[in-house]
């Protein structure tokens, strides 16, 4: 199933993409480390295409879901920070 949050999102431009990609992955970084997979997929998808996308997609299914929800709320917080401040 694919995402449709972040950088899966329908809609955003190209820079806010990348930009997703990079929050994203540094956040995969905190919670799961530096050898984890889905950072080298976060990476290879900010700067690849669908296909890329689809492959981080796979790599965040396979998270356990408590990480999986981590992921989702720091994000999410972080992303509606941004939101706000660009509403100004």
């Amino acid at each position: 199933m694919a995402e449709t949050w972040g950088p899966w999102a329908s809609g955003i431009s190209d820079a806010e993409r990348k930009a997703r990609w990079r929050a994203l992955a540094s956040l995969v970084l905190v919670y799961c480390g530096g050898a984890h997979p889905m950072l080298r997929a976060a990476i290879d998808a900010e700067h690849g295409g669908p296909e890329a996308a689809e492959r981080a997609a796979t790599a965040f299914a396979s998270l356990g879901a408590l990480t999986r929800r981590q992921l989702l709320a720091a994000f999410a917080s972080v992303d509606g920070l941004v939101t706000v401040r660009a509403r100004r």
